[in-house]
């Protein structure tokens, strides 16, 4: 499941656009800019692409 960056937010270390990829059956949000990469492994987000999304486009400040 790709999903288009309008989907994803930005990087939340420096704002830059961000892509998901699958590698070793994990979900990575991978940043253009600044480089991290940011994965959820957990069984939740591994079955589920939408919770590791979810979790992705969740900030802590937004959700207190």
């Amino acid at each position: 499941m790709e999903l288009t960056k309008e989907e994803l937010k930005s990087c939340p270390f420096c704002g830059g656009k961000v892509k998901q990829s699958i590698k070793f059956n994990l979900y990575f949000f991978n940043c253009y800019k600044c480089g991290a990469m940011i994965s959820f492994d957990c069984d939740e987000c591994n079955h589920q692409p939408a919770k590791a999304i979810d979790k992705f486009n969740g900030r802590y400040n937004e959700r207190s």
